[in-house]
C-alpha cells in the first residue's frame, strides 16, 4: 500500500499573514491542553503554564491574535517534548500493585512501585521486633516476655561465683542449709571495673562469708579475705560487691544488716 504523500499548497503571504493568527491560536490551545494534562499527572495541576512555559495566552493583541509574547520557539517544543515522553507506560505500570494500605515508592527511573519490604522503612528497637508480611505491610512486637529485670540464684550450699554470675541476685539459704555458707567473688581484672553482684542471706542461725579471690579486698578487708554476716536479728541481710578497682570491691546500693570485714 503506497504510503501518505503531502500535497503542496501555495499560498501568498497576504493569505499567510490573514491564517498565521488562526493557526497559532489553535496550537496554543493544544499545548496547553497538553500541559495541562502532564500537571494532573504529575501532581502540579493548579501550576502556572505562562511561568512555567512561557506558552501565550487567549488574550487578543492589536497584532490580531491571542499570543501577546512570540511565537513558541524551539526550546518550548523540545521542553514539551521531553515532557510527553517522560509520562511512558513504564512508569504508569507500576501503580498497577498499589493499593490503599501500601506505601508508594520510586526507582532510579522515577517509576512508582509499590512498597513490600518495610523492614528498610521501621527499625526495630530493644523490646521490639519488625516483621516484613510480604505485601506492604509490618508486624511491630513487643518481645519483653517477662518484666524481672534481675536473674534471681538461690542457693543451699558453697558457691564460686563466675564473671557471668555478675549484676545477678544471687540468695545464699543459710536457714534451709543449717550451716554456714560461703560466697566466693571470682577472679576480675580492670576490664571488670563497674560488675556488681547482689548477695542476699536468708535467715540469722547462721553466717555468710563473702569472700575475696586473688589478693583483691573487699572495703576494709585484708587481701583476699572476707566480709561476713552473723547477726541474729536482721533476716535477710543483703550486701552488694561493687568492682571499684582491679583489686578493690566497694559496697554498692541496696546494703541491709549488719556486716563485718576481717
Amino acid at each position: 500500500m503506497p504510503g501518505l504523500q503531502p500535497i503542496p499548497v501555495n499560498i501568498s503571504a497576504e493569505e499567510w499573514k490573514d491564517a498565521k493568527p488562526q493557526l497559532m491560536r489553535a496550537l496554543n490551545y493544544i499545548i496547553k491542553d497538553v500541559y495541562s494534562w502532564i500537571g494532573r499527572i504529575q501532581g502540579i495541576e493548579n501550576s502556572d503554564p505562562i511561568l512555567s512555559m512561557g506558552i501565550h495566552t487567549h488574550q487578543s493583541t492589536d497584532q490580531g491574535g491571542d499570543y501577546p509574547w512570540a511565537d513558541i520557539t524551539a526550546a518550548e517544543v523540545t521542553w514539551l517534548t521531553a515532557a510527553l515522553a517522560a509520562v511512558t507506560a513504564a512508569k504508569m505500570a507500576g501503580l498497577g500493585g498499589l493499593t490503599a494500605s501500601r506505601l508508594v515508592s520510586a526507582d532510579a527511573s522515577g517509576v512508582p512501585a509499590s512498597v513490600t519490604n518495610l523492614l528498610s522503612w521501621i527499625g526495630a528497637g530493644t523490646g521490639i521486633s519488625v516483621t516484613d508480611d510480604g505485601d506492604g505491610t509490618a508486624t511491630i512486637a513487643n518481645t519483653i516476655t517477662a518484666f524481672s529485670q534481675y536473674t534471681v540464684v538461690t542457693h543451699t550450699t558453697d558457691a564460686n561465683l563466675a564473671l557471668s554470675d555478675m549484676k545477678k541476685i544471687h540468695i545464699f539459704d543459710v536457714e534451709t542449709a543449717g550451716t554456714d555458707l560461703i560466697a566466693s567473688l571470682p577472679s576480675v581484672a580492670s576490664g571488670n571495673i563497674g560488675d556488681w553482684v547482689i548477695i542476699v542471706r536468708v535467715g540469722t542461725a547462721s553466717t555468710l562469708y563473702i569472700w575475696a579471690n586473688d589478693a583483691d579486698t573487699i572495703l576494709d578487708s585484708s587481701p583476699g579475705s572476707v566480709i561476713e554476716c552473723s547477726d541474729a536479728t536482721y533476716d535477710l541481710s543483703t550486701f552488694t560487691p561493687l568492682l571499684l578497682t582491679a583489686t578493690r570491691w566497694g559496697s554498692g546500693p541496696g546494703g541491709f544488716g549488719i556486716w563485718s570485714t576481717r
